[in-house]
């Protein structure tokens, strides 16, 4: 039997041009020129060039560190006030009882409250005002105060002589106070809770809420688990379970219960003068992304209904030695409302930033 024929078939070209005869009639440098530069090549090199550039577009500057907390005060009926250390943070506040030390010019340096009217407040000039029993009164007067925690219906308080004084504080607690002196922290809580942080040794508490309990007893980071070296700073709320952990040198834990403001404010890197922070776009949306109106919130700023915790943080980016937002419609709120300073969170400079003008005016485009 004869061995069958195999006929040739000559390769197509990449453009697909022999089914319809084309490449027969072209040249060869014509044809080769146009498989050379093929959809398929040029898409691949496309996506080299986009890899290869794509780490130089979130490079920026590390966003300003945080020196810590100078006071942290959790008041009644969920009101809180926070005093950083940086200069270039304001104090924030949260309730009727916080707001009213700071509705007059001068600045709170120190806030404690205790029971539901008491408190004791140090502002930065030196003066001090104090609603508490007379005995404390006396002995504040007579020899000053660096720092106070109240408990229920006790108190512990260092002197300005850096001496311990305390009432009615749990048994345990104060024989541990009487045997050793190198205390680091110690707040009281509420119906006898407490937790005393010292350079060495365990922390000792008792009663202190579930989560921080853990913390202290497995020395781990809940989310994170990561491992926790060293107690820096603890703050109980004598009203309910908040609390607030420092540890590591700086990092820092709390619990403030549903209220994202705090979450949201000690998350803030800086605090700028909206005036400082340019747009990032030529044109913004008359309301935001649930519907409420820009205008009605530049209102509300200006008139005291809303508070300026009331929003998410600007994430600002910088390029040389400027500064732009990502959110042009909450920078557009706060500079048409006159507050005087906006809470910002750095984030990387996107990669559409480049070449951007600084724009201190945007357009406004009506939405229905």
């Amino acid at each position: 039997m004869a061995r069958p024929r195999y006929q040739a078939h000559r390769p197509r070209s990449r453009v697909g041009m022999d089914k319809f005869g084309l490449k027969s009639r072209l040249p060869r440098w014509a044809w080769q020129s146009i498989s050379r530069w093929s959809p398929r090549k040029r898409s691949g090199k496309r996506r080299t060039n986009l890899r290869a550039g794509f780490p130089s577009h979130w490079t920026s500057e590390d966003p300003t560190d945080k020196d810590g907390l100078k006071c942290l005060a959790f008041g009644p009926n969920g009101s809180y006030m926070v005093v950083p250390c940086s200069s270039v943070l304001c104090p924030f506040w949260k309730g009727e009882a916080a707001e009213k030390f700071c509705s007059n010019k001068k600045q709170v340096d120190y806030l404690a409250f205790c029971g539901l009217d008491q408190h004791y407040v140090l502002y930065s000039d030196g003066s001090c005002e104090h609603k508490l029993p007379s005995k404390l009164v006396e002995l504040i007067e007579t020899e000053g105060v660096s720092w106070i925690s109240f408990g229920s219906d006790s108190y512990i308080l260092e002197s300005a002589a850096g001496e311990l004084r305390w009432n009615n504080i749990p048994k345990r607690l104060e024989v541990k106070l009487q045997e050793r002196r190198d205390l680091v922290s110690v707040s009281l809580g509420r119906e006898n809770t407490y937790c005393a942080i010292f350079k060495s040794g365990p922390v000792w508490s008792h009663g202190v809420p579930e989560l921080l309990d853990t913390m202290l007893k497995t020395r781990t980071v809940p989310d994170t688990h990561a491992s926790i070296e060293t107690f820096d700073a603890v703050c109980l709320s004598s009203y309910d379970d908040r609390f607030y952990l420092q540890y590591n040198g700086g990092a820092a834990y709390w619990d403030c219960g549903e209220c994202s403001q705090f979450t949201r404010m000690m998350q803030c890197h800086d605090t700028l003068r909206p005036q400082e922070i340019f747009y990032s776009n030529e044109s913004i949306a008359s309301t935001f992304s649930d519907g409420r109106s820009i205008y009605d919130a530049a209102q509300g700023l200006n008139q005291g209904s809303l508070h300026i915790t009331d929003f998410p943080l600007v994430q600002v980016f910088r390029i040389g030695s400027s500064l732009f937002s990502r959110n042009n419609r909450r920078l557009w709120a706060f500079r048409n409302s006159g507050v005087d300073w906006v809470p910002v969170i750095y984030v990387h400079r996107p990669f559409y930033a480049r070449g951007l003008k600084k724009r201190e005016e945007i357009y406004v485009r009506y939405t229905r």
